[in-house]
Formats: structure tokens, C-alpha cells, sequence
């Protein structure tokens, strides 16, 4: 009678609770169980036959592309690139390991990102040759999704570690750094994908820790382009006031093994960069 108040969806998802717990009590008791829990159970079982049969449950599982489909590990660079104060210069490159936010992803979590010993230089006519960055390590992962799972975080977070330039105003510069940050995203359709994260890094010349509260937007319309865009704020003892950070990287995939990428960095100057990347 207490049943008959609630609508046929409630008194079927109750039913069915109900006899999941008498069944999980009568399987303590064995072949010993008391006669009031088997007549309880009977009771409801009779009254669920009076009810409709529960719709089933489907779920769809995303399923990861197969490694085969990915690109290869290991990447060769080669291309151009102009800073507004030291002009025209030739870029190389190359890396151990190179998954980076715009691979082709196979068998890897969309958005992640796994580098190990990723070297970029360039040559120019009236500075030499230079090391742009060496990155021992980065490791990013942007996670939208979400998850029901015990212990496993939703949070997007990354870190690296290596040699990099202070900033784009100098060539000579290099500075070994350790960074890390962590933050939220979302899915804002099937082509966008919004992210804000918290960075804090520190260098070893000069000494200084900084903060780098930061948007990024990733674009994705299929297999051929892709693009990412970060803008933040860094702010660190010598410079409370904060400079402004602009990254914003492309790529074109010809084939598996070939993308064209370009880029553009501003980090106290400008940096605009045209490559070619071969991954083998």
C-alpha cells in the first residue's frame, strides 16, 4: 500500500533494491536463514512480478584509437623562425619521445602530453647557433572527463623540467627550470575544449620562483588541423607587476609522419615560428 504512492519507475527501482538487499542477507545465513528475511523476500518478489519489466541500461564506451593509428615517437624538426630583435633564423630539433598536445593521438589520452629530451636550436646570420629549450621531461594532461572512480582526480595538471631560455629577449640566456601547475577543464562543444591552470615554476639563473595564472582553448576539427591557444599573466619577485604570456601553436597533418606546424610565443618579445615535423 505504502508502494502504490509512488510512480511505477519508483516502485520498480525500490522493488529491485529490496530484493537486492534480502538477497544479500539470506547469502550470510546460508541454508540457516531466518523465515521472517526468506518471507519478506518472497513478499516482494511477488509484488515486483505485478510490475513492468525494467528497461535495460546501455551505455556507449569511447573507445581510444589504436596505437597504430598515432604518430611515431621520435621527431625530427626542421623550419624557420623570426624574433623581431634578432631577425631570420634556421630551427632544428629533435626528440626521444614526442606526444605532444597536437599529435596525432593513438592509444593515449586525447590532450595529453608526454615529451623526453626534446631539443629545439636555431642558427641565425648575426647570432650563431643557440639553444632555444631542452625539456628533460614535460608530461601534460588536460582532463574533461568525468569520472566516478575512487582516488582518481578530474584535475588537469603538468609539469616539466629542463633548459630554457629566461625569456625571448636574449639568445644567451639559458636557465635550468622546473615547472608544474594544475587546474580544470571543460568540453565547450565537439571542436572546443577550455582549460585554466595555475603554474608555478622556479629557475636557477637568476634565482626567482614565479606564478603564472593562465586560459588555454583548444581547437580540433578533425584529423588534418589543430590549435591551441594559451594566455596568462607571470608574475615573480623581480616583476610583481606581471608580463604578459602568449603561446599559440598549429599544426597541419599531411600524413602520420609529417605535420606542418606554426607557431607564435610572446614572453617579453615575439617569436613566430613556421616547422616541418617528421616523426619516425
Amino acid at each position: 500500500e505504502i508502494f502504490e504512492r509512488f510512480s511505477i519507475d519508483d516502485r520498480m527501482n525500490m522493488s529491485d533494491f529490496l530484493l537486492s538487499y534480502y538477497q544479500y542477507r539470506l547469502a550470510e545465513f546460508e541454508d540457516d536463514a531466518p523465515e521472517q528475511l526468506k518471507s519478506n523476500k518472497d513478499a516482494v518478489l511477488r509484488y515486483r512480478f505485478t510490475l513492468p519489466v525494467a528497461k535495460g541500461v546501455s551505455e556507449t564506451m569511447e573507445l581510444l584509437a589504436p596505437p597504430a593509428s598515432g604518430s611515431r615517437a621520435n621527431l625530427t624538426v626542421l623550419g624557420t623562425g623570426y624574433q623581431e630583435d634578432f631577425g631570420v633564423s634556421a630551427r632544428f630539433g629533435f626528440a626521444a619521445v614526442d606526444y605532444d598536445i597536437l599529435s596525432i593521438q593513438g592509444g593515449g589520452l586525447e590532450n595529453s602530453e608526454l615529451k623526453i629530451a626534446d631539443l629545439r636550436f636555431s642558427v641565425s646570420r648575426s647570432s650563431g647557433i643557440y639553444l632555444d629549450y631542452f625539456d628533460l621531461v614535460s608530461i601534460q594532461k588536460i582532463n574533461t572527463r568525468k569520472t566516478s572512480l575512487h582516488g582518481e582526480s578530474n584535475r588537469s595538471w603538468r609539469v616539466s623540467a629542463g633548459l630554457q631560455r629566461r625569456d625571448l629577449t636574449c639568445i644567451d640566456c639559458q636557465t635550468l627550470y622546473l615547472e608544474g601547475g594544475v587546474g580544470k577543464a571543460l568540453v565547450i562543444s565537439d571542436s572546443l575544449t577550455g582549460y585554466g591552470m595555475l603554474d608555478v615554476g622556479t629557475q636557477l639563473a637568476p634565482e626567482l620562483i614565479s606564478v603564472t595564472p593562465f586560459l588555454g582553448l583548444i581547437f580540433n576539427a578533425g584529423t588534418p588541423f589543430k590549435a591551441v591557444v594559451e594566455v596568462g599573466s607571470r608574475v615573480d619577485h623581480h616583476n610583481k607587476s606581471g608580463d604578459t604570456v602568449i603561446r599559440f601553436d598549429s599544426r597541419y597533418a599531411l600524413s602520420k609522419k609529417h605535420q606542418i606546424r606554426f607557431g607564435f610565443e610572446h614572453y617579453r618579445a615575439s617569436e613566430y615560428r613556421l616547422e616541418l615535423f617528421y616523426y619516425w
